[in-house]
């Protein structure tokens, strides 16, 4: 508002600034307005991020399905990171149908990366669906993927000590 009192025009980045502002601190309605503002009142086109930003603001605000149709409508091309925001906020919220969906389309983009499988296992742990953690880790191994180790590094007394973890 006090940019706007300034007389300065408002670009992409302000209005990124803001949604993400909007997203990080519970402010929904605002952050929806100010989204829909950024095209009506004010002719900038909404990018990628921007979008993404939409999604994450509904996604914080438990509005998982809103943010999956949003998604939907929204997107001309297929996200693998915004997919995973929405992935993320089904686990949190127990959102299954919504999940389903949302791991079919991951997987439908990048069939041959061990990091989604990774995910949608973690995912379906969370919601104690132990056959579909199955699953996942069965549909890993079949296209002969591998997860990359984990790497941790701890310094003591002047000392530092590496820990690796391997998933076979």
């Amino acid at each position: 508002s006090e940019f706007l009192r300034s007389g300065m025009e408002p670009n992409h980045l302000i209005f990124l600034a803001v949604l993400s502002s909007c997203s990080h601190n519970g402010m929904v309605q605002h952050g929806l307005e100010t989204f829909y503002s950024m095209v009506r009142d004010f002719g900038v086109e909404p990018s990628h991020e921007h979008l993404a930003c939409v999604v994450d603001l509904l996604c914080r605000a438990k509005r998982v399905e809103e943010a999956f149709k949003f998604y939907k409508e929204n997107f001309t091309k297929p996200s693998i990171d915004v997919l995973g925001i929405i992935l993320d906020a089904c686990r949190a919220n127990g959102e299954t149908e919504v999940e389903d969906v949302v791991c079919r389309d991951m997987i439908d983009l990048k069939p041959v990366d061990a990091g989604h499988y990774v995910r949608l296992a973690h995912s379906f742990a969370a919601m104690r669906r132990w056959e579909d953690v199955s699953e996942s880790w069965k549909q890993m191994k079949s296209l002969g993927l591998k997860k990359l180790p984990g790497w941790s590094k701890i310094e003591m007394n002047g000392r530092t000590t590496t820990f690796f973890m391997s998933h076979s």
